[in-house]
């Protein structure tokens, strides 16, 4: 069997890469004989021949069905295999709408269950819930790191903002705290050339942000970046004594590998997951203040 996946891996961010890991393991359990799996990062004028010489093209997950064209990607090539949605996430009914009456997949699957209740507004019955494809991915917790993982992503920070945290962050160090500054994309957000089409990749770079952060510290502190191995990174995660995350997949990696986190919902997909599993209590400020002291809280609960 070929099977395509549309995806956003491959692109420097730990999230999309670890997503991609677990679809291959959920894959693999639905389809145990194999077969040859392919990428794309897009579907256009110039792949849509290829994609359709594979059996089956699975879109997944992430948050490809919220403020995305992937339905425009859809419903503007003549796809003639059958394609299902893999563990993806949802943003508003208007999003999908105008698309319905062209679209037919086998199944949608949904992470969050704000996304399944607004696909079944919509009329659509065969839906579920399944959880994120890096529940999928098991954790090695024989690792031990003795400090606190702080996943920042790199948009929203000027200069104010960054030099008021270091001020924080010194405060709770010297009071000996442990912490390591963690980022989860090392890619800056950069146009690319793909299949004839002109398409940006990546966000941002969290690890410049974390450079940054250490060169203004008065005694430095490890940084870890991304290195594009998505299980071994996952089992980096796993071994913190707990994590601070912006990042969406670093509060998955946390609560995935049952070590105490609390997580910033820059995005309502955070807010998503938070209310998936009942976890609202994990939320935080962004402000460098209620970062600082969410660190030092989980320092001293894991004490």
């Amino acid at each position: 069997m070929k099977i395509a996946i549309l995806s956003c891996a491959h692109t420097g961010n730990f999230g999309d890469d670890i997503i991609f890991e677990g679809v291959l393991r959920i894959l693999s359990a639905m389809f145990p004989k194999g077969g040859k799996v392919s990428h794309f990062l897009r579907i256009n004028k110039g792949n849509i021949d290829e994609i359709n010489k594979h059996d089956l093209l699975v879109i997944g997950g992430g948050e490809l069905l919220s403020n995305s064209d992937i339905l425009e990607q859809i419903t503007s090539n003549e796809i003639n295999i059958p394609y299902m949605f893999l563990c993806v996430g949802i943003g508003r009914e208007e999003d999908i709408k105008p698309y319905l009456h062209k679209i037919k997949p086998l199944f949608w699957s949904v992470r969050s269950y704000e996304g399944v209740n607004i696909v079944k507004r919509l009329g659509i019955e065969n839906v579920c819930f399944q959880d994120d494809p890096i529940f999928w991915c098991l954790t090695d917790k024989k690792e031990k790191n003795n400090s606190i993982a702080v996943c920042l992503k790199a948009i929203h920070k000027n200069n104010e903002w960054i030099n008021e945290f270091v001020i924080e962050l010194d405060k709770i160090i010297s009071d000996g705290v442990k912490v390591s500054l963690v980022a989860l994309g090392n890619k800056e957000r950069n146009k690319i050339n793909y299949c004839g089409e002109e398409i940006f990749i990546s966000d941002c770079n969290d690890y410049t942000l974390a450079h940054q952060i250490n060169i203004l510290l008065k005694n430095s502190i490890p940084v870890i970046c991304y290195k594009d191995n998505p299980i071994e990174f996952l089992n980096i995660l796993a071994s913190f004594k707990g994590i601070v995350s912006e990042r969406l997949h670093g509060a998955l990696a946390a609560y995935h590998a049952g070590i105490d986190f609390k997580s910033i919902p820059y995005h309502n997909k955070v807010n998503k997951f938070l209310n998936t599993y009942s976890i609202q209590d994990k939320a935080i400020g962004d402000n460098p203040k209620d970062i600082c002291y969410a660190i030092k809280s989980l320092w001293r609960e894991a004490r």
